[in-house]
């Protein structure tokens, strides 16, 4: 999952990608009022509110959806992750299609289909595509869990190289999910199956690998997305486990955010993940059919979805994003009509 500076996040929900935009979060509710004391003025809470402000605190709404459920050309069966790159009218959003095969992109601004990735026959055809990360220069990484390898398509959608192969050794993998750009242009890769978060070179050269198997501290049960912050620090999406960790660039484990439930905070499927420019996290939960923000620190800001603070329909979502003004794109399973990939703002 790409994150982007400013106020707006993507987020991926179901077979619908939504765009949020991060300054209209509603305030969220904290607890009951009660009689003051008088021991501070009015003037004094509203510095210490503004201290506490992440800039998350405001309503989203749908602004803009892309892309429709069919077989179509342009047309979704079933999204995965999404990612967005770029500004203006040069902003694009792209969404995997694990079913068809392909990544389809469009334009942002006019809401035009721009392309498709990894139908032609060759070396850079697709068979089941799930992460989608843009790099500096608008180049598209895609994780493809059936063939076990990350495939790399020029600005204009050509193939340019793949790396990786199935296997648990250094470079392979089983069923690869979410990738993210690391703060020195390294590719971060969720390597489900494999239990595992691996760092690479964008040549595919092997450099680390973050947690195993299990239930403690650094450990992961099918990590299905990973984010990376502003800091350069790493953030997992734990699905077996129902949580979120967060890494150091380095690997090195620095804390946990949720648990299993369905109360707020926790967590039943985290999918996706996306990093604000304040480092605020967004997971997109599949089975919770809502998009939750945390603080950098891992507390919850507000929760986007039909039973939340900013009550937007998300149907099954899987994937967020977030660009440089702060607008969140959601990609979402189970969304029927005519966007299947949500912009929120």
């Amino acid at each position: 999952a790409n994150g982007g500076a400013g106020g707006r996040l993507c987020v991926e929900v179901g077979d619908v990608v939504g765009m949020l935009d991060l300054g209209k979060l509603s305030r969220r509710y904290i607890g009951e009022a009660v009689e003051g004391s008088g021991l501070l003025s009015g003037e004094r809470l509203g510095e210490i509110y503004a201290g506490l402000s992440t800039g998350y605190d405001r309503v989203f709404d749908v602004e803009r959806t892309f892309g429709s459920c069919g077989s179509g050309t342009e047309q979704f069966i079933d999204v995965a992750h999404v990612a967005v790159h770029g500004e203006g009218a040069n902003q694009r959003v792209a969404c995997a299609d694990s079913d068809a095969g392909r990544v389809l992109i469009f334009n942002v601004e006019s809401r035009e289909f721009v392309c498709s990735v990894g139908e032609s026959e060759g070396p850079g055809k697709l068979a089941g595509p799930c992460g989608v990360c843009f790099n500096d220069r608008g180049g598209l990484y895609v994780s493809d869990w059936s063939l076990n390898r990350i495939l790399v398509y020029d600005v204009d959608g050509s193939y340019v190289r793949g790396f990786g192969s199935w296997g648990s050794g250094n470079g392979q993998f089983y069923s690869p999910e979410g990738l993210a750009f690391g703060s020195e242009g390294e590719v971060v890769v969720a390597d489900c199956r494999n239990h595992r978060v691996q760092v690479l070179r964008e040549d595919g050269t092997f450099v680390r690998s973050i947690g195993s198997y299990g239930q403690g501290e650094g450990m992961f049960q099918y990590p299905r997305d990973v984010a990376v912050g502003g800091d350069g620090s790493i953030v997992v999406a734990d699905k077996g486990n129902h949580r979120v960790q967060v890494f150091t660039a380095g690997g090195e484990y620095v804390r946990s955010i949720g648990s299993e439930g369905n109360e707020a905070g926790q967590f039943l499927c985290p999918f996706g993940l996306a990093v604000g420019a304040g480092g605020e996290i967004l997971v997109a939960d599949g089975d919770r059919n809502d998009v939750q923000v945390f603080s950098s620190e891992g507390g919850l800001v507000q929760t986007i979805g039909a039973n939340g603070d900013s009550e937007v329909d998300l149907d099954s979502p899987y994937g967020v994003c977030v660009d440089g003004e702060g607008n969140v794109f959601v990609s979402c399973e189970g969304q029927s009509g005519e966007g299947m990939v949500l912009m929120l703002s």
